[in-house]
Order: C-alpha cells, then structure tokens, then sequence
C-alpha cells in the first residue's frame, strides 16, 4: 500500500476531544499516512513526505475523518415520498401501514426486481453519499420480508463493492410478511430457515430488529437476537 503525505491543509480535525466541541483543529496542517495508518497529525513543517509517497495538495481546505453513516436502507425501489404528505396531515405511522403504504409497499417492489436492479439503484446514491464524505455505510434489509427476498437484498450489498466500506444488517424482522400468521411465527423462520442461510453465505454482520406496537415484540427480539449472536453476528435494536 502507498504512503500518502496531505499537505497544504487549511483546517484538520482529529476529533481529539480537544478545543470548541471536542473537534481538535490544527490550523495550516499535514497527515503521514504509512501502510495504510495514519502514523502523523500535525502542522505544516513537522514532517515530511515518505520516500516514494503520494503527495495530496489539499488546497487549503478543510480534512476530517470519514463519516460513518450507521443507519441506512440505502437498497431498496418503490417510492413512499407520499408518506411525508400523509404524515404531515396527522396520520401515524401504524394507520398508513393498515392502509398499504409503510413497508410493505416497498416489500412489493423489492420483491419484483433482482439483485441487478436493486445493484443498479442502489450504486449511485451510494456514490452520492461518498462523494459527500461517507465512508463507512450500514445497509439494512427488511424490504423483501421472505426468507428469498431478504437474502436477494443482503447479495446485492455485498455486490455493491468499491471504495465506501458496507457494513450490511439483517432487518428480516422490520414488518410481518402478509403470508406469516404473527410476528412471532415470521420470528421462528428467520431463526430456522433465513439465519443459517444468512450466515453461510457470509452476506451480514449484524441482525436487527423492530420492536414496535403492531411489530415485534420484546419476547420476539430477545428470541431472534440471542439465536443471531449464538451465530456470530452482531445485535441491534430498533424500537
């Protein structure tokens, strides 16, 4: 891996937890970076650039660290823009859902198209978001809601390689499938059926789940999380 030498930059910050809210500038400053470690912060003149380094001319402008965007259904089609009117009227978020709309409309969508389609919607508003400084994305699934579906969107993360890092979550418990009599029975085949498929094909690092009224409740998460993290992968809660 290259050295890279930034030079020339009008504002760093290290995050330290120093100076006005813990953001740490050094004003007029560089960054070493050596086998792909930053090795040196500091102002312009404490170093200089390794043997053979890429040399950055950052312009005097600001350098920060990635953004981490932690929550994300950046794979998905349909469109529930809708929702927003529906929701600024006073309707709630359980009435829209009776009514069609939520996520099982995206669920129709999703489940129509293939892994290619979900790929080709999904690459450029994840290149929107790097080109805004996102370097790190999780991407959750929950819009398939079977046990094919859910693994169609897990692949087409894990197709969505290149420069961001993706970091994809098992949301198979964000609504309960119109075939599934009760979120608890729709529980026990994620756990039976979808959880060792997700794990053999290595296409997840966590399992997520919706803990919500007319959801899923505390005993469904508390089974499905502790039979994930019996798998190795990670646990997260929405509720």
């Amino acid at each position: 891996m290259r050295d890279i030498f930034i030079d020339n930059i009008g504002g760093l910050a290290t995050v330290d937890g120093s100076g006005a809210f813990g953001l740490g500038v050094v004003s007029d400053a560089v960054v070493v970076v050596k086998d792909g470690v930053i090795d040196h912060v500091g102002p312009r003149g404490s170093a200089r650039a390794p043997d053979g380094a890429l040399v950055v001319d950052a312009g005097g402008k600001a350098v920060v660290p990635g953004l981490v965007d932690c929550h994300t259904h950046l794979v998905f089609l349909g469109d529930r823009s809708d929702e927003f009117a529906r929701r600024a009227r006073g309707e709630t978020y359980q009435q829209i859902g009776a009514a069609g709309g939520g996520i099982r409309s995206t669920m129709r969508a999703v489940r129509s198209a293939s892994v290619d389609e979900l790929v080709a919607a999904a690459r450029p508003r994840l290149e929107r978001m790097r080109k805004r400084g996102v370097t790190t994305v999780e991407i959750k699934s929950g819009y398939g809601l079977s046990v094919d579906d859910e693994l169609k969107m897990l692949h087409a993360c894990k197709a969505l390689h290149g420069p961001t890092w993706i970091e994809p979550t098992l949301l198979a418990a964000h609504a309960v499938p119109p075939e599934e009599a009760s979120a608890t029975s729709w529980t026990t085949t994620i756990i039976d059926q979808l959880l060792p498929r997700v794990v053999s094909d290595g296409v997840a690092t966590a399992c997520d789940v919706f803990v919500e009224a007319g959801s899923f409740s505390v005993d469904d998460a508390r089974r499905l999380l502790a039979a994930a993290r019996d798998k190795g992968l990670l646990i997260k809660v929405h509720a």
